[in-house]
């Protein structure tokens, strides 16, 4: 029986599919629409890689530079007062130590230059010029010198920068002249200043003494050595040995503005502080850490760096890395001795090869005053205010990979800084340092700082046994302001690896 409610007795509902033809209005013409244009300018990609804009450990960028180096690396360090210089030291070819006579190992001096390449400009805009960028786009090999053993650590002068010194695995010293912007590089001397012939594994420059600097040996000893000018070239003369560590000694390093201080670390997992009160006293004692590290100790940084921003302007510490792959801090500001580990950030699995630190980098408002490319202070007397707020290392790993980590505010800190409306924001924050140098805020508080693992490349297929970093300006390949490119900070990063002889270099921004 059919339901009686009015809503059961509607006609079925038929849809059919509305027409698509344009509609059209008596007089006046049909709509039609196209499809626009989706042409874009003419184009010529260029033939190198573009520069990163950003750089994380999550999101790795690529490399702008690859090079197979002709022998296996085992340190490198960019010019200190020529930003264009890159210098690598190796092992023999069969990776090893060497033999003195067919197994020969070198000291590689490459020149990287600022190229100025061109991005694409804004596909909007066809009329819109290309972008300019710099980057590492023609490496060239200007030096190659024989070492008759594996190049274990190089090291500048901090007081006279065209001093360069290379140690070798038989325990030999070799100094070079390195001339800024010239490739007229020169080895002055080859000393053999030890008693017999000893696995050099480190070397360090006094930072108060321009004659002085040190040697880490296998044995486990620290030769205090003198070098001074001659018509040879440079003689070197031991002036201490003593024995820092039972098994080898991995690591030296002199205190930041203090020539009497020195701090070492080896195979037996103990870091060690040295007091040099007199070149003709024997080294004694000052402290030692054995409680943190379970592994032995490979490097060593006195922390701030001498030639970054932030000297004078934080607390002094000690970073250490370990073959457990993990950073230390230590704060030596602190009147406690041993000096309390304040900071432990695991890195890596596996060994930390090295531990480069980052140059400092200009005040953003300096930017317009420096021209663009690679850059160093020396190239302006100094005259050139280094921003205090971005500091860091090249960490090298034997896992592969090499990274960059910054020392920057604490993230979980509140710093609330006093104002007074007649007194210029430059001249409080002044006012308000700490006796370390470090700003305080409203309540007479040190600005916290923690150490961060910000950035990873992942392009070597080896271990990554020499990494170092060179400070940049750059153009912004995106934003403008007013018809012309914005400036941008960052480093220029190279880093090498062992098995594969892969030399990488990057570019990364801190703006």
């Amino acid at each position: 029986m059919p339901a009686k409610d009015p809503r059961f007795n509607i006609p079925k509902l038929e849809m059919s599919p509305p027409s698509m033809n344009p509609w059209s209005i008596e007089g006046v013409t049909p709509l039609r629409m196209s499809p626009p244009s989706m042409a874009l300018p003419d184009f010529q990609p260029p033939d190198f890689k573009l520069p990163t804009l950003s750089a994380s450990k999550y999101f790795p960028p690529p490399s702008l530079y690859d090079e197979w180096l002709p022998l296996p690396p085992s340190t490198m360090t960019w010019g200190v007062a020529d930003p264009t210089l890159l210098v690598v030291g190796t092992y023999a070819p069969d990776g090893g130590n060497g033999d003195g006579e067919d197994l020969k190992a070198a000291v590689l001096f490459y020149r990287v230059p600022n190229t100025e390449g061109e991005v694409r400009g804004d596909a909007a805009f066809a009329p819109d010029p290309p972008r300019k960028k710099y980057v590492p786009k023609e490496v060239k090999l200007i030096g190659s010198i024989e070492s008759p053993f594996a190049i274990s650590d190089l090291s500048f002068s901090p007081h006279d920068p065209r001093l360069m010194v290379a140690v070798t695995a038989s325990g030999l010293l070799l100094f070079f002249t390195v001339p800024p912007y010239k490739d007229s590089i020169k080895r002055i001397s080859i000393q053999d200043p030890l008693p017999e012939p000893e696995a050099i594994l480190s070397v360090t420059f006094s930072s108060t003494n321009p004659s002085i600097l040190a040697c880490s040996l296998q044995s486990g000893v620290i030769a205090i050595i003198e070098h001074s000018s001659s018509l040879d070239g440079v003689i070197c003369e031991v002036k201490q040995r003593f024995q820092a560590h039972q098994g080898a000694a991995r690591a030296v390093k002199f205190a930041v503005n203090n020539g009497q201080r020195l701090y070492s670390g080896g195979d037996d997992c103990i870091l060690r502080a040295w007091s040099l009160s007199s070149r003709h006293s024997k080294p004694t004692l000052a402290w030692q850490e054995e409680t943190s590290h379970e592994d032995p100790i490979t490097v060593i940084q006195a922390w701030p760096y001498y030639r970054g921003g932030d000297k004078d302007r934080k607390r002094k510490l000690l970073l250490t890395g370990s073959f457990d792959g993990k950073m230390r801090a230590f704060d030596l500001s602190e009147r406690q001795r041993p000096p309390p580990l304040i900071q432990e950030l695991e890195l890596c699995k596996e060994a930390i090869s090295r531990l480069e630190p980052l140059p400092g980098l200009p005040v953003f408002d300096e930017c317009e005053k420096l021209s663009d490319g690679v850059f160093v202070p020396d190239d302006f007397d100094w005259n050139i205010l280094l921003d205090e707020n971005y500091a860091g290392v090249v960490a090298s790993c034997l896992d592969g990979q090499s990274r960059i980590v910054l020392q920057r505010q604490k993230f979980s800190s509140i710093f609330i800084t006093l104002k007074e409306p007649d007194i210029p924001a430059e001249e409080m924050t002044e006012r308000m340092r700490s006796g370390n140098g470090v700003e305080q805020d409203w309540n007479s508080r040190e600005k916290e700082f923690e150490w961060y693992n910000v950035a990873e490349f992942r392009e070597h297929e080896g271990k990554v046994t020499a990494g170092c970093g060179v400070a940049l300006i750059d153009l912004d390949s995106i934003y403008k302001v007013d018809g012309k490119q914005k400036k941008r900070r960052g480093w220029r990063i190279a880093s090498a690896s062992y098995e594969d002889r892969k030399m990488c270099i990057y570019q990364v921004y801190v703006d």
